[in-house]
């Protein structure tokens, strides 16, 4: 319905699950991992339809917003593919690097055209000294056309992979087998990424800082533009702290680690094939064309306002 349902693929996704071709469905999907933070000073489950359901990763949103009785946990769409991935038959071996990324101009979205600057060369000094190889770096797609980025992990011998627009369909699944293939996962920042990993049973770190002569230095310095996240960020990268810090020293999985990823991808809230299919409107005829004829009254508009811009 909403055109950021299928961002990574996520509408895609519940549609292979439930065994039906890709259609609009009759709701709002959480389209990435939220801090309880980010919730709280923005309304993330604004929408215009309210008849239609918000389907959330976890139950978070609906102590944040109690109001709103149309908040919907359902798990994250990672989980529904873990359950429909077939099994790969190669060694795992190697790390993976996701850098903390831009944010594409979206015409729609107060949180857009964002270019987050990181220290790519103190970020490849300290993997490769403290994590295994082969290195691979992951960049999201507008990192992925800045020539001069791609051409530090060239030089150092990396492979360097982007799974494309956020449009693509198939994105999860390429992040899903790219994250698979290594023993060790790294990120600067917050992401999804991070809690996919995590429930991969991967050992990880949270690297948004390193230490040269005792003296800790940033690796991230946030897009002067993004005043959001100026002011919630440290509060955010705290809280995870709190309650996984051994990530932020080295990589580590354990217990601890793997339930706090499970709860934050709303894993207790996943759903069987035929309650799901009631939720997202499936079987419904009159939610399935609703979600159809919106999807082309929301596309349109978008294009008004992007000639209008």
């Amino acid at each position: 319905m909403y055109p950021d349902n299928n961002w990574y693929g996520h509408r895609y996704i519940l549609n292979k699950y439930c065994n039906c071709l890709d259609k609009p469905i009759f709701a709002t999907l959480q389209h990435g991992w939220i801090s309880d933070q980010e919730a709280k000073e923005t309304n993330v489950v604004k929408r215009k339809l309210k008849l239609a359901p918000f389907l959330s990763w976890n139950s978070n949103l609906n102590k944040i917003y109690p109001n709103d009785k149309k908040i919907i946990p359902i798990g994250a769409p990672f989980l529904y593919l873990s359950k429909i991935m077939n099994e790969f038959n190669f060694k795992s071996e190697g790390t993976i690097f996701f850098p903390s990324h831009s944010v594409p101009i979206d015409y729609q979205k107060n949180h857009t055209g964002l270019k987050n600057e990181v220290n790519h060369h103190l970020a490849i000094e300290e993997i490769q000294k403290t994590a295994e190889p082969p290195y691979t770096v992951s960049l999201y797609d507008e990192d992925f056309k800045n020539e001069e980025v791609k051409k530090v992990y060239k030089d150092a011998g990396w492979k360097i992979i982007s799974f494309g627009s956020r449009d693509n369909i198939d994105f999860l699944f390429k992040v899903y087998e790219e994250i698979y293939k290594c023993n060790l996962f790294v990120c600067s920042d917050y992401t999804s990424a991070l809690f996919y990993a995590i429930f991969l049973k991967k050992k990880v770190r949270y690297m948004n800082e390193v230490s040269i002569n005792n003296k800790k230095i940033n690796l991230v310095n946030i897009d002067p533009k993004d005043k959001l996240f100026l002011k919630i960020n440290n509060s955010i990268v705290n809280n995870i702290k709190s309650i996984v810090p051994e990530i932020f020293k080295n990589f580590n999985y354990n217990n601890n680690i793997y339930n706090y990823a499970c709860d934050q991808l709303g894993y207790s809230n996943l759903k069987e094939v035929s309650e799901l299919k009631k939720i997202v409107g499936i079987e419904s005829k009159i939610k399935s064309y609703s979600a159809y004829f919106y999807k082309e009254i929301i596309k349109l508009n978008h294009e008004i306002k992007y000639y209008l811009k």
